[in-house]
């Protein structure tokens, strides 16, 4: 930023997708403005969406999401990637397939991974392509660890469970070649 209001470098604005030209603290134009609305004059205010409540939706985005339920992400394994143990994954109903919606790992984390509206509308579908569901098998997860309200289908594992006992509630297993693998 420079006296005449051009711009030679990324200005780093929260979203400007959003229309928030507000500034992330690293910006090179912090403190470049005046209160008469040239760039900068707004400041720095970005924040990065914590949890404890990841969401997942089909109209998501995993570069421009935050995973927040206004800003979802559109693959499991970001929100999974994102959560922490003790957090919440909620994935809004639709049809979840490709990378980042199979062998999904939840990485030992003490998770609930959850569908919003059961397993007669949200389904992980492998698409027959010879990939697992999900894989846990580090050992770590336990009942602490909770996947609920899924269709499973077309995987040639539904969850590779190798020294790991999660809780698996309310999910319905359609032709994979074996539901569970442990």
């Amino acid at each position: 930023c420079d006296s005449l209001y051009n711009l030679y470098r990324d200005p780093s604005f929260c979203s400007d997708s959003l229309f928030d030209f507000t500034l992330w603290d690293y910006s090179v134009c912090l403190d470049a403005g005046s209160d008469s609305g040239i760039i900068g004059a707004l400041g720095d205010g970005c924040y990065a969406y914590a949890g404890p409540d990841w969401w997942v939706a089909k109209t998501g985005s995993d570069s421009l999401g935050d995973g927040s339920s206004d800003s979802p992400y559109f693959t499991i394994q970001k929100a999974v990637d994102a959560a922490d143990s003790g957090h919440t994954v909620t994935v809004l109903p639709g049809t979840y397939t490709g990378e980042g919606n199979y062998d999904i790992d939840l990485q030992g984390k003490k998770i609930v991974l959850a569908s919003l509206a059961g397993a007669d509308s949200t389904i992980i579908d492998g698409e027959n392509l010879g990939r697992d569901g999900f894989v846990m098998d580090r050992g770590y997860e336990d009942s602490s660890t909770v996947v609920r309200g899924f269709t499973i289908t077309n995987f040639t594992r539904g969850f590779d469970l190798y020294r790991s006992f999660p809780l698996l509630r309310q999910l319905q297993f359609v032709d994979n070649e074996t539901a569970v693998d442990a």
